[in-house]
């Protein structure tokens, strides 16, 4: 482990982190349909997890991003107490979005459930409530380079959902007994948090920093809530329009590549503290660290989605043949998603800014969606979001040339974006027309 650590750096260590946890979702919802379980139980487990998403992303992933441009202007002594005052201020929204969640089931506001899934609602929330503030440890991690414990919680993170999932399945194949694996999970890392506090925290709760730490956290909560919003809103669009099995074979293709999301986003979580301390040397490091996901990222792309209309079927089951091709669409958006544009953003604090766009591109989503969905179904909506999300960069890359001088060459190696994105859409082509 040690000679290991000599050549791992942050981006390296959350990479490999980002890379276990999805090889570990992938792995878990294979196992469900390879289970017993029927494919209206698959969309069951696949609505529990999205619905404690729902109500918990935007102002965990908003108070996520704060974090990483806020602590590191703090002294030491400071940073110490902040970080458990993060903590409190998490556990206060957990249970404000729990009551919420809580009421809405049994309301009937946002879910019209039958009484199967109404059994599971007080398990919801209790996940909630314990799988949100851990969202704390790896970004904690981070910020004090401790790259050691980084990898093995990436261990932990990867084999023990898969270990409970297969265990609650043995006792009992039902989805009342993935759920409670899914408890025992996120009650695991909740303690492992508790320990982490104790090394990197100062058990005191700061209340100078709960209110000024809230209003400089609430842009980035709100871009949260637009932003990564439009997947819950396909997923309600999905729900309301197609039937319950669609859900699962919506949610199992409408993603990207496995691992784009996680290694770009990986390095995006770490070049932003860089970029507010050196903005100049950081644009070096996001066209060295890009051009290097790109001879990784694009050619796996290519590969897959040559391959996908065979992979699905074989890996899940014919009932997911269409994810394929959803999946399809989607890996087009590694076109947009391997630039980097919102780290300059960012590292100046420009949150209204990147609030405004994401707004315009939520509004842009929602609108195309309803239209194309008339058109292609499933597929018009994820049409619609590689269509938005493209719009997005391109409006961050043009206003920081106008504001900053800033050209896209700077931080992006051109001739090599251009070219693999040309072969992406001619493999794109091919795999839709063959198959």
């Amino acid at each position: 482990m040690d000679r290991l650590l000599k050549y791992t750096s942050n981006v390296s260590a959350l990479q490999f982190y980002q890379i276990c946890r999805f090889a570990g979702v992938i792995t878990l919802s294979i196992i469900y349909v390879k289970s017993a379980l029927s494919t209206k139980d698959v969309s069951y487990i696949e609505f529990f997890l999205f619905s404690a998403n729902l109500f918990s992303f935007f102002w965990s992933f908003g108070f996520k991003n704060a974090f990483l441009s806020y602590f590191p202007s703090l002294t030491r002594e400071d940073q110490r107490k902040f970080t458990f005052t993060l903590f409190v201020l998490y556990v206060l929204f957990g249970l404000i979005a729990a009551a919420v969640l809580y009421t809405s089931i049994h309301q009937g506001i946002l879910f019209n459930w039958d009484l199967t899934e109404q059994g599971f609602a007080p398990l919801l929330v209790i996940y909630l409530l314990c799988n949100t503030p851990t969202i704390l440890v790896e970004h904690i991690f981070i910020l004090h380079n401790d790259q050691r414990r980084l990898i093995q919680y990436a261990i932990f993170v990867f084999i023990s959902p898969i270990f409970f999932t297969l265990v609650a399945l043995l006792i009992s194949v039902s989805i009342i007994a993935v759920f409670y694996g899914f408890l025992l999970f996120a009650g695991l890392k909740l303690l492992y948090l508790a320990y982490v506090l104790t090394i990197y925290s100062e058990f005191t709760i700061d209340r100078r920093y709960m209110l000024p730490y809230i209003a400089f956290a609430m842009p980035l909560i709100c871009h949260a809530l637009i932003g990564n919003g439009v997947e819950y809103v396909d997923g309600y669009l999905i729900r309301h329009y197609f039937d319950k099995e669609s859900f699962a074979v919506f949610r199992y293709g409408a993603r990207e590549l496995p691992f784009v999301v996680l290694l770009v986003g990986a390095l995006t979580t770490v070049l932003v503290p860089r970029a507010v301390n050196n903005a100049s040397k950081t644009l070096v490091e996001i066209k060295q660290q890009t051009t290097k996901l790109m001879h990784f990222l694009f050619p796996l792309s290519i590969i897959l989605v040559l391959f996908s209309p065979l992979i699905f079927p074989l890996v899940y089951s014919s009932d997911f043949k269409e994810s394929a091709y959803l999946f399809n669409i989607y890996a087009l958006i590694i076109i947009s998603r391997i630039l980097l544009p919102q780290v300059i953003l960012f590292g100046h604090h420009l949150n209204h800014l990147l609030l405004s766009i994401t707004a315009s591109e939520f509004v842009l989503n929602v609108g195309l969606s309803l239209l194309l969905m008339q058109v292609w179904g499933m597929k018009g909506i994820a049409v619609a979001s590689v269509i938005a999300f493209s719009l997005a960069k391109v409006a961050m890359i043009i206003y920081n040339r106008w504001r900053f001088g800033i050209r896209l060459s700077e931080y992006t190696s051109i001739p090599l974006y251009l070219g693999y994105s040309f072969l992406l859409i001619v493999s794109f082509v091919v795999s839709m027309s063959i198959s």
